[in-house]
């Protein structure tokens, strides 16, 4: 039990995190993770994979400027480029998946 709770909280965690950069209307505003400095599966990965003169603007935003909503759009834009999202959505199937397993 201890392990599908575990599974299935860090499946839920991850799915709120995307909920951040969606553009469907889901209830919740995008960008608020960053504004509140965050780090996010999604961004954390972008942050992986990006060049650096990528990497560091990102992180620049985040740390000096997050309350700009362009350049957070900005942000949210390069996670999605970067397959930050598509890594985090991956990823929270595979705790949805390894929760029905163990």
């Amino acid at each position: 039990m201890r392990l599908f709770g575990e599974k299935t909280g860090i499946a839920f965690q991850i799915k709120d995190d995307l909920f951040d950069y969606a553009s469907e209307d889901v209830g919740k505003p995008t960008g608020n993770d960053i504004k509140e400095k965050k780090m996010t599966l999604p961004l954390i990965y972008t942050l992986n994979n990006a060049d650096k003169s990528t990497r560091q603007k990102v992180i620049s935003i985040v740390k000096n400027n997050n309350n700009d909503k362009q350049k957070v759009a900005w942000v949210l834009e390069v996670v999605k480029s970067t397959g930050g999202i598509q890594y985090a959505t991956e990823k929270m199937y595979e705790y949805k998946k390894k929760r029905l397993i163990s």
